[in-house]
């Protein structure tokens, strides 16, 4: 890129902005760094459209301190992985994304915001800078500067020393009770109270103890006898038992014989019946095989009009299947000659395009030759302009000599090349527009020609679909005439089939009623066989009838045998009871008094704790004091830092600035500066005024100076030689002629600044600039920038 101002010109959103963007990435990547320069982060540099192989890069090659860097920073991949590359004088410095930028930080002496606010100016800072009203000025600049970092400085020091005092005042409070009296004394009465109700409590459980002790000696005495009448007592309960029990299954016993005597009665009276039914379950049996034969006789018949009525439905489908082929065949000589038409169709559409496309070809080349002539005839006419000015007294540039008669000679050979010059641009025109006529119309018989072939290429897919149709119609005609045929085969096999349907129901109802009969006979004779079986259970019962009760008499004479006391065994019982009670009152009260003793053992440890955190609080309250005496003289020195700092930078600005904008208006005027209330002052000749007294394009100088002066103490004050500054739509709603004095007066300080970059969307500056970089609009996702001289 070439020194001096350079000018960045292009459409809104054509990418101009994008360039400087690209800078600032290449330089800080797409960390959090960058986070205030980059529109989204690493999302919003690689363009959303792009494919994931494309790789997004950037390559800047730039002098620093005299040495030759080149910068390599790019996003690959489908996750966007960022990789960077940095080189000096041909040496690798640095090869990954986050070395890089660290290097680059190192080099420039500034972070990304202060590098960006050093070289970059936009038209709404300018704006501001006059717009706003002192107070409002001073604080825009101090943070332009980063010197406002010192008064949130002071306020943080401010707010550490407010919660220092909360504290301290909280630990004041604590040193004393509600009632405002020291929490020492309160803590060392109440210690000697809990210790004297300690030792009273301590009294009570000794003497607990020693009644515990007597009751139980006393309670063991009883348990003995106690469990000499429990052993007596399990025995005659368990004698009882087996009384009661044996009692209960000679019941038992009793009630099974008599049980088996009614089954054996009631078999006997039905074994009564089993003739009668024998002769009806001999009926079902003869009944069964003939239901069988008719069964059979019955299949058979149904089988045959299945067959018959499958054969009639297979003829109905056959005839509705060669139907619809007739029909489809005749549609089908609808499409006849469709594919050849295409053909033609698409050889035609072949043919225009090429020969549009060969169109558009000149009519490129026409704007080419279009554009070089208007050129020519541009510098032609400035030529002439320039000639006409200066007169035949001018001096030849190329022979140093006077022109005189030459000069109307050269004139008319200048306006002569003028007029071939316009008529061949008229010509170009001319021939352009007659071929963006026949262009148009050829195009319109293109789409014309493309709607046609859509047309029938439906028509052919039309046809394509019904000769399949026909195919599969005919495939299912076959298989259909086959079934037919199988069909016919299986009903002439079946034959004639007689069947008597009022036969088989009455057969079916007959069965129906001598199948209860059948059944209740197979359930008696099954019955019958245990007989045997009831009258020798029925011996069994009697058998244990007179062993049971044998055994009852001996169990009942072992009961009476036993002495067994109940008076007596519940007399102990109920004193084993009140004595337990007074062992469990005497333990719940000892028990009592130990949570008692532990309560005010504990309040002593609670007392001690506190006794010490007091002493611990009253150490803390003196290093608050310490603390906050030291944060007072912090915020004293950083307030009275800052103050000089706010008064070193009037002068500082004031002295940058004026020297820019005295040479900038060509020592028109002798300078400008800022007063202590941050009002802006321009010196004309002795007097100096406000900035509001003078025109519109003087104040844009002004504010201008102003912001260069600001980037100028950036770049000192990072102790480095930035001689770069990007200027984005200074111009804002500027006439000509101011737009003529901003760029003379930005011509003058190439001696400050080596590169100007004039980022702008206003096309007319571009003569004004000797080197002029154009943005424009490729495609959607696409822009060129190309450098004219």
């Amino acid at each position: 890129m070439p020194d001096g101002v350079v000018g960045i010109l292009g459409a809104n959103g054509a990418g101009k902005s994008t360039l400087i963007e690209a800078i600032a990435w290449a330089f800080y990547g797409s960390g959090n760094r960058n986070k205030d320069i980059l529109r989204d982060g690493k999302d919003g540099i690689k363009n959303y459209n792009a494919s994931s192989k494309e790789e997004c890069s950037v390559k800047i090659v730039f002098e620093f301190a005299g040495t030759n860097y080149e910068l390599v920073r790019s996003l690959k991949g489908k996750n966007n992985t960022p990789n960077a590359t940095l080189k000096a004088d041909g040496v690798q410095l640095a090869s990954t994304d986050s070395a890089v930028t660290e290097h680059i930080i190192k080099l420039m002496g500034m972070e990304s915001r202060e590098f960006y606010i050093t070289i970059f100016s936009k038209q709404k800072d300018l704006t501001a800078l006059s717009e706003m009203g002192a107070a409002e000025r001073k604080e825009h600049i101090v943070k332009l500067l980063d010197i406002d970092i010192l008064k949130n400085v002071v306020d943080r020091v401010n707010k550490d020393i407010k919660v220092e005092k909360q504290v301290k005042e909280t630990l004041e409070a604590n040193l004393l009770t509600a009632e405002g009296e020291p929490k020492k004394d309160y803590l060392q009465r109440e210690k000697d109270a809990l210790s004297a109700e300690k030792t009273e409590v301590g009294s009570r459980i000794m003497l607990l103890q020693k009644q515990e002790e007597q009751l139980l000696s006393e309670r063991k005495g009883i348990a003995a006898e106690l469990e000499r009448l429990e052993l007596i007592n399990k025995k005659y309960l368990e004698a009882k038992n087996a009384v009661v029990s044996k009692q209960r299954e000679l019941a038992i016993e009793r009630d099974h014989l008599a049980t088996t005597e009614n089954e054996i009665a009631s078999l006997k009276q039905k074994l009564q019946q089993l003739p009668e039914l024998e002769m009806k379950f001999n009926q079902y049996e003869t009944m069964l095989q003939e239901k069988e034969v008719l069964e059979e006789q019955r299949h058979a018949f149904g089988k045959r009009n299945d067959t018959a009525a499958r054969v009639a439905k297979i003829a109905q489908k056959i005839a509705e299947a060669d139907q619809e082929v007739q029909q489809n065949l005749e549609k089908l000589e609808q499409f006849s000659g469709v594919s050849a038409e295409i053909e033609a169709n698409e050889q035609t559409i072949i043919t225009l395009e090429e020969k549009i496309a060969q169109m558009r070809t000149k009519i490129s080349e026409l704007e080419v030759s279009s554009r070089e002539n208007r050129k020519g005839e541009k510098t032609l006419t400035e030529k002439i302009q320039t000639m006409q000015e200066r007169g035949p007294d001018s001096i030849c540039p190329e022979c140093e000599r006077t022109l005189g008669e030459h000069h109307s000679l050269l004139l008319k050979k200048l306006q002569k090349e003028l007029g071939e010059k316009t008529a061949e641009i008229t010509a170009i025109v001319q021939e352009k527009e007659e071929l963006l006529s026949i262009a148009n119309e050829e195009k319109a018989h293109l789409e014309a020609l493309k709607r046609r072939k859509k047309s029938l290429e439906a028509e052919r897919q039309q046809g394509v679909e019904l000769s399949a149709s026909v195919r599969q119609l005919r495939l299912q005609l076959t298989k259909l005439n086959q079934e037919k045929s199988d069909a016919e085969k299986e009903l002439s096999a079946i034959g004639t089939v007689v069947f008597d349907e009022q036969q088989y129901q009455k057969v079916t109802t007959e069965l129906k009623i001598l199948k209860i009969a059948s059944e209740s006979y197979n359930q008696l004779r099954g019955e019958s066989k245990n007989l045997p079986s009831l009258e020798k259970r029925k011996a069994e019962n009697e058998r244990q009838i007179l062993q049971k009760t044998t055994e009852l008499d001996n169990l009942q004479k072992n009961l009476q045998s036993i002495d067994y006391q109940e008076e007596a065994f519940q007399k102990v019982k109920l004193d084993m009871s009140e004595m337990d009670e007074k062992v469990k009152n005497i333990q719940k009260e000892k028990n009592q008094q130990r949570i008692q003793f532990a309560v005010v053992d504990e309040r002593l440890n609670n007392n001690a704790k506190e006794l010490i955190g007091l002493a611990e609080t009253v150490a803390r309250q003196k290093e608050l004091l310490v603390k906050i005496s030291e944060l007072e003289t912090l915020n004293s020195v950083f307030k009275d830092l800052k103050d000089n700092l706010m008064e070193r930078i009037i002068p500082a600005l004031s002295e940058i600035a004026s020297a820019i904008f005295c040479e900038m208006t060509d020592s028109r005027y002798l300078g400008l500066e800022l007063d202590d209330g941050y009002n802006i002052i321009i010196y004309d000749g002795a007097e100096k005024y406000p900035i509001n007294r003078f025109s519109g394009g003087e104040m844009d100088l002004a504010n201008l100076c102003l912001r260069l002066a600001i980037s100028r103490l950036l770049s000192e004050r990072s102790g480095k030689d930035i001689n770069f500054l990007v200027l984005d739509e200074i111009f804002g709603s500027q006439d000509q002629s101011r737009k003529r004095n901003i760029m003379s007066a930005l011509s003058k300080l190439e001696n400050q600044f080596n590169q100007i970059l004039l980022i702008t969307h206003i096309d007319d500056v571009k003569d004004l600039m000797q080197n002029v970089i154009a943005v424009r609009d490729v495609n959607e996702n696409e822009s060129v920038a190309e450098l004219i001289s």
